[in-house]
């Protein structure tokens, strides 16, 4: 029976192994290539352009890659591309390379935010001399359910962990700990509102948005020690109903968690920050050469 056992687990061992062997190719890939499944034509003066996307059709807030490629090739030519909103709303850019397609220029990863009638205005120079054109686009709606149905349900569970927090702290908590536990919450509210009001004005990918992001874990980190002090000063005098303080144990670890998803979207936050910043530093080499 030992034997047999044995034998088992090596085969099985030998299974993962083949199949990590087998997986270290698509791994070592990090970034998948550019697909194109839809394209426009656009004539820019004597350029011929073609407007490649990796989504059709387009939708707002849903993120695609967006390829141009004039007739004959980059090379000796530069320009402009100049997005128009439906609102009409102006963003122009230099043309630069697509970061996965080093051959054509493109925007990686990009969305578009409103629903509406898109405007794609070119501007191009190069050996023919200089054009411009247009190409216009209709993205649909956002796709999923409405944004406001989105927010009341995905803040349910937090609004029922606010609630138990607070009928419990109102029942075990003396008067100064409730006064620090009211300051890390302040702290922690206006901290995500000044989250909020960079994510209107586009300014959340930038390194002032770590100050507030790392407001919001200190104070629930605060918050989760204080409870616990609490429930471990309390402890004592709930001898004969100990779940209570199990209970209350069970909400600190729980806000810790709150706190550990914080921390995990501050990382995913950097690396956004990171990317934006090479990028910049990708497009600003580029115009030198340009």
């Amino acid at each position: 029976m030992h034997r047999t056992a044995l034998t088992l687990l090596n085969l099985i061992g030998a299974i993962g192994l083949i199949s990590v062997m087998s997986g270290a190719p698509a791994m070592a890939q990090p970034y998948e290539p550019v697909k194109v499944v839809h394209s426009e034509q656009v004539q820019a003066g004597p350029y011929r352009l073609t407007a490649g996307f990796s989504t059709w059709p387009v939708k707002a807030m849903q993120s695609l890659d967006f390829t141009f490629v004039p007739d004959g090739g980059i090379g000796g030519k530069s320009g402009t591309l100049t997005l128009i909103a439906p609102d009409g709303g102006r963003q122009q850019d230099n043309l630069v390379r697509h970061p996965r397609n080093r051959k054509v220029w493109g925007l990686d990863i990009r969305a578009l935010p409103q629903q509406g009638r898109w405007t794609l205005r070119f501007a191009l120079n190069g050996p023919s001399g200089s054009g411009t054109g247009d190409v216009a686009i209709t993205v649909l709606e956002q796709p999923g359910p409405p944004m406001g149905i989105s927010w009341a349900i995905s803040s349910l569970p937090l609004l029922g962990l606010v609630t138990l927090i607070v009928a419990g702290w109102r029942r075990t908590w003396p008067p100064s700990a409730q006064i620090l536990g009211m300051v890390a919450g302040q702290v922690a509210l206006v901290s995500v509102w000044r989250l909020v009001t960079m994510v209107r004005r586009g300014t959340v990918f930038s390194p002032a948005a770590f100050r507030y992001v790392d407001a919001v874990i200190g104070a629930i980190v605060a918050a989760a020690l204080l409870w616990f002090a609490v429930t471990a000063i309390n402890a004592p005098d709930q001898r004969d109903d100990p779940g209570v303080t199990v209970i209350m144990g069970g909400i600190g670890l729980a806000i810790l968690g709150v706190a550990l998803i914080v921390l995990v979207l501050r990382m995913l936050l950097a690396q956004a920050v990171a990317r934006d910043v090479e990028a910049v530093r990708m497009r600003a080499e580029l115009d030198e050469v340009i």
